[in-house]
């Protein structure tokens, strides 16, 4: 036992702290096992009188200690003294200055630490946060499976309404033919055929005009004709 390490068990820790100590531990460990499960330990140090109490919640406070865990998440009653004892004197972390037989308990059976209570708070995070990594992946890519299967079964909707309003706009048109039918154009030969003729036309006119007049000219020829012959027999 230090000197130092000797006048802070002086200053603040007693005998009667560490008889204290092993009272409280004998009700949660009554089969004197040396060991209580991990989940006890907030319950435990909770229990404890001062100087060496941890008043819940502890739980962050037992992470710092880095309190020695064993198989079958067990912790050894001698590991939690230790820690609580270097929390009172400020020393967590040093692992030098024993305090000597003043907080020594019984000789440590069946001891196989595997882990401690910060490794074990940092596999625990780390195991959170993969799991809700995961679970946020999983949300994203059924979120996206949604989306696409909507986007779909648009595309779909919109696929069926053409073809009804496709189907609706023949069935409105007699014979399902087109519901505007444009003018058809006049073909060259009829047009060529149409101008032709009344192009033509006035001549037509005028020539039979013409046919009149020598007709009308003949007649009155042929009057004078018959005049001379009624003379002649008169002067016969």
């Amino acid at each position: 036992m230090t000197v130092q390490a000797t006048e802070d068990v002086q200053q603040g820790l007693t005998q009667d702290d560490f008889d204290m100590y092993y009272e409280t531990w004998e009700k949660f460990d009554e089969a004197a096992t040396q060991y209580i499960p991990l989940s006890s330990l907030t319950e435990f140090v909770d229990a404890l009188e001062e100087p060496l109490r941890l008043p819940a919640p502890n739980l962050y406070k037992l992470v710092s200690l880095n309190i020695p865990i064993c198989e079958n998440d067990r912790v050894h009653c001698v590991d939690i003294l230790d820690a609580l004892t270097k929390n009172f004197l400020g020393t967590v972390g040093d692992t030098t200055g024993e305090l000597g037989d003043i907080k020594k308990g019984p000789d440590r059976i069946d001891y196989n630490p595997v882990t401690t209570t910060l490794e074990r708070q940092r596999e625990m995070f780390v195991a959170r946060l993969i799991q809700r990594t995961w679970r946020n992946f999983v949300k994203r890519r059924h979120a996206r499976a949604l989306m696409a299967l909507a986007d779909d079964s648009s595309a779909e909707d919109v696929s069926v309404a053409g073809s009804h309003v496709s189907l609706r706009s023949s069935a409105a048109r007699p014979g399902g033919g087109p519901e505007f039918e444009p003018p058809r154009p006049t073909s060259s030969i009829g047009s060529s055929h149409t101008g032709h003729h009344h192009h033509h036309h006035p001549h037509h006119h005028e020539h039979e005009q013409e046919h009149e007049h020598e007709h009308e000219h003949h007649h009155q020829h042929q009057h004078h004709h018959d005049i001379d012959d009624d003379d002649g027999d008169c002067v016969q």
